[in-house]
This record gives structure tokens, C-alpha cells and sequence, in this order.
């Protein structure tokens, strides 16, 4: 493994353990599992959204590329930005 990948992989660990523990700490909150499965997974989404838009760590930006028309999907916009209109959330 090289060192970009390395960095990619250490940078996923990190937004798993904290999509985890923040789900674990709000547990007692939820009336249903679909709930918490919701939240766990839309915090995953939108944060490695964030490490593609190069908003988590300086050193990591990507570009996200439509290999039928090359064209890039993330040109001049955010992907963490759209989180919210398209993925489903409580507001525990």
C-alpha cells in the first residue's frame, strides 16, 4: 500500500470510530433501530463526502469522474452540500 492510500484508509478509520461513538453516545434516544441506522449512515455519507470536498483533512481532495463522459461530478460544487436534501437524518 502506498502512502495516499494509506492516508485514504486512515482517514475512513477515523469517520468510522466517530460515526460509531456518536451513535453509541445518542443509543438511549432512538424509539426505532431504522432511526439510528439512518443517522450512523448519513453521518458516514456526508463525512466522506466531506474528506472528497478536501473539507476533513488538507492533505485529501478528490475529484469524482463519470467514466462514460469524463466529465467530473464534483466540479464547482460540494458533495457534503447536498447531503441533506437527498439523505434521510432524525434530528436526535
Amino acid at each position: 500500500m502506498n502512502a495516499e492510500q494509506e492516508l485514504f484508509y486512515k482517514e475512513l478509520r477515523k469517520i468510522q470510530d466517530f460515526a460509531i461513538g456518536r451513535t453509541l453516545s445518542r443509543q438511549d434516544k432512538y424509539e426505532r433501530v431504522e432511526d439510528m441506522m439512518e443517522d450512523i449512515t448519513y453521518d458516514v455519507i456526508y463525512m466522506i463526502c466531506e474528506m472528497i470536498d478536501g473539507q476533513r483533512n488538507a492533505l485529501i481532495r478528490y475529484d469524482i469522474i463519470n467514466i462514460q463522459n469524463n466529465h467530473k461530478i464534483n466540479d464547482k460544487t460540494m458533495l457534503h452540500d447536498w447531503c441533506e436534501k437527498y439523505l434521510r437524518c432524525t434530528n436526535i
